[in-house]
């Protein structure tokens, strides 16, 4: 007797990948010239050279492997973030100015390109003061339905720790520090979402090295101190968000370099148990590989549920399939170059890049002042159609790769009604931008394929086992379900 099982994997090599050359870090990936075609955005650089943002851009499918639009300033450039500064409808560009290992660990500026309508323009529209910041998230703290960044900065080659530090929109361009935490630290990445279902969006701050934290949102406000802390210390690279057991709270990846010492470097899951998170993980992976770097969750498979992609210095990409709300334990599918010094993975986007599982759905949100927040049904988001508060237009801070979406709390009343039409990718590829500059930027086309795994199954007293010796449970003809500790584990068929 034959135990088939049905999974969705990615293809066995590259969809895509861009000219080689750069040490590309952050990665966007958003309609940006308003064409109808996705475009992929990399800030390049690192710590290695002074080089370029750029953007590759196309015309149908898959983006041209040549930049189509490039930055006038070179940097060492940390990562990126999207999102609509001036509230004309259009995603403008942030990045992380970080620090050169050539260059005696100098500090850069954080810069701002704006969106005129039709892409960005090649010079900065602002500068910050000079820091040491690798990462950049986007979010609308203050509740104005423009895009604030913060920035995490910090660095822990030089030993040079740093506050990190937000910066609002005024509506045509950013100001501030208006905050910033109480202590210097070292901080790769963060990532803003509504940790606890009030309608506004707060701060998962991770630390390189140290213990991750959170800070609520208090009325448009970040608090000054952490409402929480991971027990144990980390060394966080990038941040996910999303519900993984499917109790409706949104849960935090991270993933975890420990560059210094690879043996502790994990990919973390910390559930919310309600609007707060555990304090140790109920997750973890520590294979395969030895710098995980890269993680980002979506529906990969289309069966409903947040799979886990991933990926990390040196190592390969991985996709951990989520079964009925349990991340499994080991990748279902991996890829690695022929070589494993061509992949060192930085930032992982999933979305639709060739518009083949593009499906368009309309939400409804009932709100009441001071909500302003709202998570919607499906992401990643493709491309937002309208946006109506009571029917009317009004600005919004899209978090794409999350799904949420915030509008002006002021226009809110004691009981609006908010409808977005938006477009989300049901099985989204992956895209992964590459540090090591022997090698470009890689997209992998999601095949909705099935694969067919044999494991023999035996019977006893008239059950189901496998061969770990786990009962497998008849839920109707034909379909079984294999479950550990009480939960489903792996969904079959027997036949």
């Amino acid at each position: 007797m034959l135990l088939l099982g049905l999974i969705l994997q990615y293809p066995p090599s590259p969809s895509w990948e861009s000219q080689a050359g750069n040490y590309s870090t952050g990665l966007g990936v958003w309609d940006v010239d308003g064409d109808g075609y996705l475009d992929v955005v990399v800030s390049n650089g690192n710590d290695m050279a002074t080089q370029r943002v750029e953007l590759y851009g196309g015309t149908s499918g898959l983006p041209f492997t040549s930049p189509s639009w490039s930055s006038s300033v070179s940097m060492y450039h940390g990562h990126l973030a999207l999102g609509d500064v001036d509230g004309d409808g259009d995603m403008d560009l942030a990045v992380a100015g970080f620090s050169g290992y050539y260059a005696g660990w100098n500090r850069q500026v954080n810069t701002l390109y704006v969106n005129t309508g039709t892409g960005f323009s090649p010079t900065p529209a602002w500068v910050s003061d000079s820091g040491r910041c690798f990462g950049v998230a986007t979010g609308d703290v203050n509740g104005d339905g423009l895009a604030d960044f913060l920035f995490s900065c910090g660095n822990d080659y030089s030993s040079d720790p740093e506050r990190a530090r937000l910066y609002v929109s005024d509506g045509n361009t950013l100001v501030g520090p208006v905050w910033e935490t109480k202590d210097s630290v070292y901080s790769l990445g963060a990532k803003f979402f509504d940790v606890d279902k009030d309608g506004d969006l707060d701060l998962f701050l991770g630390l390189s090295p140290g213990r991750h934290r959170l800070y609520l949102n208090l009325g448009g406000h970040l608090d000054t101190l952490p409402v929480w802390e991971s027990d144990s210390v980390g060394f966080a690279n990038r941040i996910a968000v999303g519900d993984i057991n499917g109790d409706g709270w949104e849960d935090v990846v991270v993933a975890n370099t420990f560059q210094f010492s690879p043996s502790n470097s994990r990919f973390e899951v910390y559930l919310n148990t309600g609007g707060g998170l555990e304090t140790s993980p109920s997750w973890v992976s520590y294979d395969p590989g030895d710098y995980h770097s890269a993680v980002a969750l979506a529906d990969v498979d289309g069966d409903g549920d947040n799979d886990l992609v991933g990926g990390g210095w040196w190592d390969p990409l991985m996709l951990f399939e989520n079964l009925g709300g349990v991340l499994a334990r080991s990748p279902v599918w991996t890829w690695q170059p022929p070589s494993q010094y061509d992949l060192v993975s930085e930032h992982i986007v999933l979305t639709d890049v060739d518009g083949s599982s593009t499906s368009t759905r309309v939400d409804t949100f009932y709100l009441v002042n001071p909500e302003h927040v709202v998570k919607l049904s499906n992401f990643p988001v493709v491309r937002v159609l309208s946006v109506s508060l009571d029917g009317r237009n009004v600005p919004y801070v899209l978090l794409y790769e999350s799904g949420y979406l915030s509008v002006p709390r002021d226009s809110v009343g004691t009981s609006s009604t908010l409808i977005v039409r938006y477009s989300y990718a049901r099985t989204p590829d992956l895209v992964v931008s590459n540090w090591e500059n022997g090698r470009g930027n890689f997209i992998f086309l999601n095949t909705v394929g099935i694969s067919v795994r044999e494991r023999p199954v035996y019977l006893h007293g008239g059950r189901v086992y496998d061969v770990s010796g786990r009962r497998v449970e008849r839920v109707k003809r034909g379909v079984y379900f294999v479950e550990e500790g009480g939960k489903v584990v792996r969904r079959i068929i027997l036949r």
